[in-house]
């Protein structure tokens, strides 16, 4: 968009970058968007809404229906409800960009009042997304679609349902339990991301203040991005392909945190120095020589383990920033100890009977 043009959006789905510059502006008041929104020098946007933040923090108008100009912090969130009840996130780190003096955002809205959606027992029509207090459980043969948004304080349980790809979670805890979340997930600022069951598609990323725990189901790759923590302590990261299992991908930013709970760790094929049951080795950042290597174990519930580790720096930070980080913590447990004390006892036995068929 350039020369003076004007852009409004009140509604439906967009896909694709959306570029103001030039004199252009882009007024948003509804609809769900993809990722993209990027506002050059010379370029406007407004959006009208409710319930503005960044990073969690509420943004505070001198009056309804005032234009405030904000200005977005490079990975930094900003969230709210566009004026026809749709959450949104815009972030730096999926390709939103709006230069010094661009963005401007207007308060005109009371929060609407949360909803409790347990499909199929509740008649209710498509959510948008999940406003701020929503709790919506998405049971077998539900489904929502692409660029879907889970809100701040939110709760999303999947439960045989599916999510469309492009799923964004912002301060939210979601919860898969069965059913899949499409390809290019992400778990933005405040976000709990629980993976019990079902699958993930391809393009996780867990970004700076989520934290993912992962103990079934399967998810073939992802990215931990700076401020970020992965736990894993069950299911499957990689694909099955023709009944062999074939590894996952793991992408870590300097400064994400990656935690393995399991037995038989080796990097690059080779045994994990000082690693002793009930103990923890951390690889620190500034030992690169674990980098780009694969790394393979038995995680706790006794699935297999194999990943390939690579570095990605983080853009968003300076050189003399860098280093010094946590990035993989191993921890080693007792095969068969389901309550944690070095110890494989009748206790173990009755976790294991109490959980025959699940995960444990």
């Amino acid at each position: 968009m350039y020369d003076n043009s004007l852009l409004t959006i009140e509604g439906g789905e967009t896909f694709g970058q959306i570029y103001a510059g030039g004199g252009s502006q882009v007024e948003i008041r509804g609809g769900r968007l993809g990722d993209g929104l990027y506002v050059g020098e010379g370029g406007r946007a407004l959006l009208r809404g409710s319930d503005f933040r960044i990073d969690g923090e509420p943004i505070f108008a001198d009056s309804w229906g005032s234009i405030e100009t904000v200005d977005l912090p490079a990975r930094g969130v900003l969230s709210s409800l566009f004026a026809d009840g749709t959450p949104f996130a815009f972030t730096s780190s999926e390709g939103d960009w709006f230069a010094p003096g661009t963005l401007r955002v207007s308060t005109s809205l009371f929060l609407p009042f949360p909803r409790n959606i347990n499909w199929p027992w509740l008649p209710t029509s498509l959510p948008r997304g999940l406003r701020p207090g929503e709790k919506l459980t998405l049971a077998t043969g539900k489904q929502v679609g692409a660029n879907f948004t889970a809100g701040w304080d939110s709760e999303l349980t999947i439960a045989g349902g599916e999510i469309g790809e492009n799923f964004e979670a912002i301060g939210a805890q979601v919860n898969l339990l069965e059913g899949s979340i499409g390809d290019n997930m992400d778990a933005l600022f405040g976000t709990e991301l629980n993976v019990r069951g079902g699958t993930i598609g391809y393009g996780l990323e867990a970004h700076r203040g989520s934290v993912v725990n992962i103990s079934g189901g399967r998810v073939p790759e992802f990215t931990a991005r700076t401020g970020s923590a992965v736990n894993i302590t069950g299911g499957t990261l990689g694909v099955t392909v023709d009944g062999d299992y074939r590894s996952g991908n793991i992408t870590l930013e300097e400064g994400g945190d990656l935690h393995l709970t399991g037995t038989d760790f080796r990097l690059g094929g080779n045994p994990v120095e000082g690693l002793e049951p009930g103990s923890s080795v951390v690889l620190h950042w500034d030992d690169r020589s674990y980098l780009n290597v694969t790394l393979d174990g038995t995680l706790a519930d006794s699935s297999p383990f194999l990943a390939y580790v690579t570095n990605s720096p983080d853009r968003f930070i300076a050189d003399w920033q860098r280093g010094g980080g946590l990035a993989i913590t191993l921890t080693l447990t007792v095969p068969g100890d389901f309550d944690g004390n070095l110890v494989v006892d009748a206790a173990d036995y009755t976790i294991w009977r109490d959980n025959l068929g699940g995960k444990i």
